[in-house]
């Protein structure tokens, strides 16, 4: 643990909790260019995420290129939208797709007055755990940490902390990046997917409402260019207050390197992010042969009903303002 992380500490259930200032805006493109190659033929489908709608994010345009049949669709748990493009690809054939997204980004600060309350059916998503994250290998954790009291903020903050000191952002060696909570509990490393994995199963397991979320960060030196991988971040929905959104990764990225502060990233989210999906076990219409996804960024691609890895995939963004 480096020594930055050394005094970090668990919160009195009396603290007050310092959030900093709400950041700004970004106007923005992000496009997807998709490459299935020549030597696939066959009946093809693809599943391209579609921006987030949410209180911080408007997507204000979304179109959609290819020589394949495509349509907006949705699915209704999560409620996260996509395009699904079909057709069939002959032997030879140049085949891509372009998706593009003109979105704007405000930063978040909690409590958000245009976040409204959610009705309880529509927090039941965020109630279940996922299939790689079961509660029920942390009750004993979340007892620890919170001690069953406190307020639903003074509780996520408990959370919050502990995965901070027992976590570090490593990515070396196999199995980080999955989210899978029996390898955060024993190897305590991992990524952001892994971060707040852990977070999620601690919070659900303290009746605290749990928001996966899932996009690409952008980047703050440059105004276009290739984005490389995903970045995800999470939020717990506090009665009467709406979402309270962290980045628990990023924080600890700072912390460690210096130039940041344990509330950074609790309750305060930066404009220089797009979110594309929220949840996991996302069941996408129709069904992909390969079953529900962990999590949804990049796209799907199935051919003769077989998931296809071996396509090329680039994704961009390029501010507007």
């Amino acid at each position: 643990m480096s020594k930055p992380m050394k005094g970090l500490l668990i919160i009195s259930a009396f603290l007050i909790l310092a959030i900093p200032a709400r950041p700004g805006s970004r106007e923005f493109e992000i496009s997807y260019t998709i490459e299935l190659g020549k030597s696939w033929e066959g009946p093809v489908k693809v599943w391209v995420p579609y921006p987030v709608e949410e209180n911080g994010q408007k997507v204000k345009r979304g179109m959609a290129d290819s020589t394949l049949g495509h349509e907006l669709r949705s699915e209704p748990v999560f409620g996260n939208r996509y395009f699904y493009f079909s057709g069939v690809v002959t032997a030879g054939s140049d085949t891509r797709i372009n998706v593009r997204y003109e979105v704007e980004r405000s930063g978040l600060k909690f409590p958000a007055k245009a976040d409204p309350d959610l009705k309880p059916q529509e927090l039941s998503a965020y109630r279940r755990p996922s299939s790689r994250a079961p509660t029920e290998a942390v009750w004993w954790l979340t007892a620890e940490i919170t001690g069953g009291v406190g307020t639903p903020v003074q509780r996520a903050r408990s959370i919050y902390e502990y995965v901070l000191k027992n976590m570090a952002y490593d990515k070396t060696g196999e199995g980080w990046g999955n989210g899978d909570l029996s390898y955060c509990l024993t190897q305590k490393k991992g990524n952001c997917t892994d971060f707040h994995s852990l977070f999620n199963s601690i919070a659900l397991a303290a009746d605290l409402p749990a928001r996966f979320e899932i996009g690409f960060a952008l980047p703050t030196d440059r105004k276009s260019g290739k984005l490389g991988g995903y970045h995800c971040w999470t939020g717990v929905h506090i009665e009467g207050s709406g979402w309270l959104p962290m980045d628990i990764s990023e924080t600890w990225k700072k912390i460690n390197a210096g130039k940041g502060a344990v509330e950074d990233y609790f309750g305060v989210l930066d404009e220089n992010r797009v979110s594309m999906s929220r949840g996991r076990d996302i069941v996408l219409d129709p069904p992909p042969k390969s079953g529900a996804l962990n999590y949804f960024v990049f796209p799907l691609v199935e051919i003769n009903g077989i998931e296809v890895k071996s396509y090329s995939t680039t994704v961009e963004f390029r501010d507007l303002k």
